[in-house]
């Protein structure tokens, strides 16, 4: 049975302990960090990649040759590989694509040492492609090592992995406890004073941010805490996750509402998976078209993914398309060829796991409403460029008389 009282205490101790971890943070001067400033938190070739990348060739501005490559071998347990001559690529490309053969690609980070190689799949935000893992692990199969990397150390998806087995035939990593392991170990290598230095630890600050790990310290108290307030610590967690799927949902029915009013005539929105998977999506498909493989998307609504909302063109068959638009840039991402990020929207940016954003939506219905509208603008205005370009590519590619929908589109 759950004791008023002690819900009251177990939620004062946890602000005390929350307020100790901040100070400890403004303290070490961590609440600045660059990547953050920049907006690059989740960028996850141009930030994660390219400063992974960069730690692990032996040739980067780092000037330590192969010693940070070495110290990530020891971490992930794979040293037999030569240090002599490794290469480390972002982007690779390991043949073209094919999903029925299941081979080719681009690698996220390719290293070689001329025979051996190792693929490292890093996951942020996008989703897994088809066949993905088994395409990487069909690459130089004697010779070729997969890791998975995730916030977290997640699994890859079925479709993406197939029947492959982690630990055995592919291995997970996680930038929680492997990235920081590694790169922790790269900072004592590093001069006190340097350059160098301070950006690793901007880094594993970073990377400290968006994987919600506290210190040693005020991580042990909370454990102890919790357990110690069993059941009041459930009953929070539980209706805690029923709020976040609550507001979640009222902001996407909002929105699927509002573009149902306004795209109505030529579009059908759908809704995707439910709030408290990864992917909560919008699907905007056109009425007179709607088995078409390429069609709009928004995601992603949900508190479990990794903040940020944008919307996109979904490529369902994720095999190359040859639809583009002159003057947008095309995405190498075959699964979502063209995508725009949401901006932030009065201060507040989309990560429906924040509480400073989620109890605004709660509280204050006018400002629910602006939330609301602003994302419908964005959503109608990305809409509106590709529309009419993008039906008449379906059109030619099907073969199917279009025409009543071109002209629907034009009214």
């Amino acid at each position: 049975m759950v004791n008023e009282f002690k819900m009251q205490q177990l939620l004062h101790d946890t602000k005390s302990i929350v307020a100790e971890q901040l100070k400890i943070e403004e303290e070490k001067g961590e609440t600045f960090n660059v990547f953050s400033v920049l907006k690059m938190e989740h960028k996850e070739n141009s930030t994660h990649s390219a400063f992974l990348k960069e730690l692990l060739d032996s040739n980067g501005s780092h000037l330590k040759k192969d010693l940070f490559l070495k110290l990530f071998l020891q971490t992930i347990g794979n040293e037999d590989f030569t240090l002599s001559t490794p290469n480390v690529k972002t982007e690779h490309s390991i043949g073209v694509r094919d999903d029925t053969q299941k081979c080719g690609g681009r690698v996220d980070i390719y290293i070689t040492d001329g025979k051996k190689s190792i693929i490292i799949e890093n996951k942020i935000n996008a989703a897994d492609q088809y066949v993905q893992i088994e395409r990487y692990c069909n690459h130089n199969k004697a010779t070729n090592k997969v890791y998975y990397l995730t916030l977290l150390g997640e699994q890859p998806s079925a479709e993406s992995k197939g029947g492959l087995i982690s630990g055995k035939d592919f291995f997970l990593l996680s930038y929680k406890k492997d990235i920081i392991e590694w790169l922790t170990k790269c900072l004592q290598e590093c001069s006190p004073s340097s350059i160098l230095r301070d950006s690793i630890r901007q880094y594993i600050i970073l990377i400290k941010k968006i994987t919600n790990t506290m210190d040693k310290k005020e991580k042990e108290q909370l454990d102890k805490l919790m357990l110690a307030n069993f059941d009041e610590s459930t009953l929070i967690a539980k209706n805690f996750i029923a709020l976040k799927v609550e507001i979640g949902n009222s902001i996407r029915d909002g929105v699927k509402k509002a573009l149902q009013l306004r795209l109505g005539n030529d579009f059908e929105v759908f809704l995707g998976e439910k709030i408290q998977n990864e992917n909560a999506q919008l699907w905007i498909k056109y009425k007179l078209d709607p088995k078409s493989k390429l069609y709009f998307g928004i995601q992603s609504f949900s508190y479990n993914a990794s903040p940020g909302l944008g919307v996109g063109i979904l490529n369902e068959e994720q095999k190359e398309t040859q639809y583009s638009l002159e003057g947008v840039t095309k995405d190498d991402n075959n699964l979502w060829p063209y995508w725009q990020e949401i901006e932030s929207f009065e201060g507040h940016n989309f990560d429906f796991d924040l509480g400073t954003t989620l109890y605004k939506l709660y509280i204050d219905i006018d400002f629910k409403e602006r939330f609301i509208t602003y994302i419908v603008n964005e959503v109608e205005k990305f809409i509106l460029l590709h529309k009419d370009h993008l039906l008449a590519f379906l059109k030619d590619e099907s073969q199917v008389d279009l025409s009543p929908a071109m002209n629907a589109t034009k009214a």
